[in-house]
């Protein structure tokens, strides 16, 4: 009886260390690079630096200068950060133009008490109640207070300001545009969201200053009122319509976030070429396509909307982690993440090297993509076509090996149904448990003194998938102790992932390629399981095997995706992503269950 709890133990620990493993393999896909060992940090001068050699201590430095106070548009501060962008690319003879256009605050505070009017009209009490708020706030009426919000309460109209650098190519007229903003919000200084992009920018500026002959014209646009209603940026497209006629491809680099890797995570229709190019470009590349409809559910809006909006192939670049601290008071420029800035430079470095270096394919056919990273620097791009035709083929093959099996005789219902069932209701628990655990967590996080001493988001993640796998185990657990019937248990994860294939094939095709894989890895298990049938000790070790590849595919595969959704700090999100979590988890659970059983238990 010892040797067997021994055993018993031994093995549960060993499934805690794996467990630990996996996870942690699918988060490096999602982990900022590191810091060079020999790097050392210190505030240096553009006459330190060393040529055609970029420094993360000039980005440093940058981010320093202009991060660490607030410097919202239309504002003394925002003229300041206006002057240095302009003084550092006058330092190194860098051509620019100032672009000054005006904001009427008067009339868009007028406009946004007529959408408030016509949002509230059927809702006198809750008028009520802000009005009280309003008065007891000090402000005379919601114009007051729209005017304040955007941190021009005392201004009718204000001047703002784009930046706009050019690099000239010979005999060309196609342009490469990369975009950033330099006004942070009114209530914080946010280095992350509105210095990081800028500084990054100077930098790379600087080396393309003393750099040969470009292929395409390479344009920085450094825009100002983002944060009030993307204002810069609809301005330059409104006035440049010459210029926007040329615009080949639009790069827009946007924090939402404070740390991790900086990721493409929205992208134009049409997708295809320019996220094909982005992979040949970035050796440290990360991208997600399903982000793209995440992000439509996330309250933030980037200046990359606005370019997308107007036909131009555009892709959108930021860090996500790190949601507690973002836009917060804690978002200063000692606490920008180094390896994240260092992200930002060599990927923005990378793909100025690439654009001024090659030519943009006309193609006639433009067309979707479907990417994931798969091993970080190793982004898979395929057709969305592609993928929703393999998404819906592998759904009817499942469908049809049930079939089969059952005509065969091969599996019983009742032990399929009962898998089936229990993998359904771990999830539904799960579901249930993440929205009571985590609401209060994310209800911690409104305030913008928020003091974040440890990653919020990934607290959030391990709590979810700690619970996932638990209600799984016991779940799981209860459904195979009466079941010796291999076939119909393995048979029991075919009918929710088919389903959910069949429901991302049709309707968010860019997440449907997880749905497959893991349909084909039941298909395998399954081969092994009829195959060596009569070979028990070699099935046995087969399934050990299945079970660490397994493992680390569904962690390299599902545990970026369910964490993107997890920083998102959207209880909905969240709630929806411990459901899908526990189906890779139920998959696992069955082969660590049966290597139980069979290796273990006896």
């Amino acid at each position: 009886m010892n040797n067997k709890i021994l055993r018993n133990t031994a093995y549960c620990v060993m499934m805690v260390v794996f467990v630990g493993i996996i996870l942690r393999i699918g988060f490096l896909q999602v982990t900022e690079s590191k810091v060079p060992k020999k790097f050392t940090e210190s505030t240096i001068s553009l006459a330190d630096v060393e040529e055609n050699v970029a420094s993360l201590n000039m980005v440093l430095t940058h981010v320093k200068n202009i991060g660490n106070t607030i410097h919202s548009a239309g504002t003394a501060e925002n003229g300041v950060v206006k002057d240095y962008i302009t003084s550092v690319l006058d330092k190194q003879q860098i051509p620019y133009e100032v672009q000054p256009f005006t904001f009427d605050v008067e009339s868009y505070a007028r406009e946004s008490k007529k959408t408030y009017d016509e949002a509230m009209s059927q809702y006198p009490e809750i008028v009520e109640k802000n009005n009280a708020f309003l008065a007891e706030k000090g402000y005379d009426d919601f114009i007051d207070y729209a005017k304040d919000i955007i941190g021009l309460r005392d201004e009718t109209t204000v001047t703002m300001n784009n930046i706009l650098v050019e690099f000239d190519a010979p005999d060309t007229e196609d342009a490469i545009v990369f975009v950033t903003h330099y006004d942070s919000r009114p209530d914080v200084a946010g280095s992350t969201g509105s210095a990081l992009g800028v500084s990054a920018f100077l930098e790379a500026a600087r080396l393309l200053s003393s750099s040969g002959e470009l292929t395409n014209d390479i344009y920085f646009l450094f825009t100002d009122g983002k944060e009030i209603d993307l204002l810069g940026t609809k301005e330059f497209v409104s006035k440049q319509e010459e210029l926007m006629k040329h615009v080949k491809v639009v790069l827009n680099f946007d924090s939402q976030g404070t740390e991790g890797a900086l990721t493409l995570y929205e992208t134009s229709n049409n997708d295809y070429n320019v996220v094909k190019q982005y992979k040949e470009a970035v050796s440290k590349n990360s991208g997600y396509s399903f982000l793209a409809s995440t992000c439509k559910l996330l309250p933030h809006d980037t200046d990359f909307r606005v370019f997308s909006e107007a036909g131009v192939s555009a892709m959108n670049f930021s860090v996500l982690e790190g949601a507690n601290e973002y836009s917060r008071s804690i978002d200063t420029s000692e606490n920008v993440n180094r390896g994240s800035a260092y992200e930002y430079m060599n990927t923005i470095n990378e793909l100025i090297s690439y654009y001024s270096t090659n030519k943009i394919p006309v193609v006639e056919k433009e067309q979707s993509a479907v990417f994931f990273t798969f091993l970080r620097g190793n982004i898979v791009v395929l057709p969305s076509g592609v993928v929703g035709f393999v998404t819906y083929i592998t759904s009817m093959l499942a469908i049809g090996v049930l079939v089969f099996f059952k005509l065969r005789k091969k599996i019983r219902f009742r032990f399929v149904a009962r898998s089936t069932i229990f993998s359904i209701l771990a999830m539904i628990v799960t579901g249930l448990g993440s929205a009571v655990v985590l609401a209060p967590s994310l209800k911690a996080l409104s305030s913008i003194d928020t003091k974040a001493e440890w990653n919020e988001s990934r607290l959030i993640f391990l709590i979810s998938i700690g619970m996932a796998f638990l209600f799984v185990g016991i779940f799981t657990f209860v459904s195979m102790k009466r079941n010796k019937h291999q076939l119909s248990t393995l048979m029991g994860q075919l009918p929710i992932l088919l389903t959910m294939g069949l429901i991302m094939g049709n309707d968010f095709i860019s997440l449907s390629y997880v749905f497959t894989v893991a349909i084909w890895m039941v298909f395998l298990a399954i081969i092994v399981c009829i195959a060596l049938e009569k070979k028990p000790d070699i099935q046995k070790w087969c399934y050990v095997g299945m079970l660490v590849v397994f493992g680390v595919i569904l962690s390299i595969l599902f545990t970026p995706i369910i964490y993107m959704a997890y920083v998102s700090l959207s209880i909905q999100i969240i709630i929806i992503m411990a459901m899908i979590s526990c189906i890779p988890i139920s998959l696992l659970f069955v082969l660590i269950i049966t290597i139980w059983k069979e290796l273990v238990g006896k």
